[in-house]
């Protein structure tokens, strides 16, 4: 199993290379406009950050379930120790992406609101309103980005296509019905949604330990 999974140890570098490449890009810029003349900045690099901790949590849990999880089972590999290969996997990509998200926006939040004003006196800072959660968001983010990759994956590997376009269905739903949503309801309510995901993800073990590699 570990031998399978180390194949995918080149997905690492790009879990690492996006947030870098995002912090970079924000410095830059920031950097560039203060340099240029600015007389204020905006600190946008924690919904950059935020975003990418999600989308490529997303995408390593739904790779980890669709390409390693079969391969160990169809090599004959026990299902709770391929499993568990996926689980420590996708916690190696959570602590890389909330790690290194965490310390880069501690990072920018002392250069943009120390630094930045030594070069230019009297330079106002736009902050992101994000900075007042501090990082918990960045953890939250690639949590539920993780989470999500792996419920995902597991619908569509038991279902197929429609799992996936069930998957989809839900999305677009959510996109379209985003103004009716009451998001600060949902977001108050939040212990009810994580008593949800926890069952969500049992209930993904679960189905898990029991798929039909034939299928």
């Amino acid at each position: 199993m570990t031998r399978i999974l180390r194949c995918d140890r080149e997905d690492f570098c790009l879990y690492t290379l996006v947030p870098l490449g995002i912090f970079l890009l924000g410095v830059t810029v920031n950097t560039a406009a203060v340099l240029l003349g600015a007389e204020s900045t905006f600190a946008f690099l924690p919904i950059f950050l935020l975003l990418a901790c999600a989308l490529l949590g997303l995408s390593g849990g739904i790779s980890a379930l669709l390409y390693a999880f079969p391969l160990a089972v169809s090599f004959s590999i026990p299902r709770r120790r391929a499993l568990g290969g996926v689980v420590v996997y996708l916690l190696a990509i959570w602590a890389v992406l909330a790690v290194l998200s965490t310390a880069l926006v501690l990072v920018d939040h002392w250069y943009v609101y120390n630094i930045l004003p030594m070069l230019v006196p009297g330079l106002e800072v736009m902050g992101d309103p994000l900075y007042e959660l501090g990082v918990s968001y960045i953890i939250v983010a690639a949590t539920l980005g993780v989470a999500t990759g792996f419920l995902g994956g597991t619908a569509i590997l038991r279902f197929g296509r429609k799992g996936g376009w069930a998957l989809w269905g839900i999305y677009m739903a959510a996109l379209l019905c985003r103004e009716q949503i009451a998001w600060a309801a949902l977001l108050n309510d939040w212990p009810y949604w994580v008593l949800v995901l926890l069952m969500l993800l049992g209930l993904s073990v679960w189905s898990l330990l029991h798929w039909d590699v034939r299928r």
